[in-house]
């Protein structure tokens, strides 16, 4: 299964049902979870990298899919 990553808030809890693993990190006890090792960091990183990678303005909602595809083309193939 596909690992899925988030903080801890309770409406993640209904992500157990989905067909991948979920783990989350209660920032208030730690910044990594001891018995699995996840941290927020790199997906944290991540989006900072493609925040900065978007137009700062005229950004349209129905072409955010194309940006994310764009930022993760050119992040593989650089």
């Amino acid at each position: 299964p596909e690992l899925e990553l988030s903080y801890n808030i309770y409406s993640y809890t209904q992500l157990q049902n989905l067909p991948y693993q979920h783990e989350t990190v209660n920032h208030e006890q730690n910044l990594v979870e001891s018995t699995t090792g996840a941290h927020t960091q790199n997906v944290e990183r991540l989006w900072r990298e493609m925040r900065a990678a978007l137009p700062r303005y005229g950004i349209r909602t129905y072409h955010y899919e194309t940006y994310v595809a764009e930022f993760i083309f050119k992040r593989h193939y650089k």
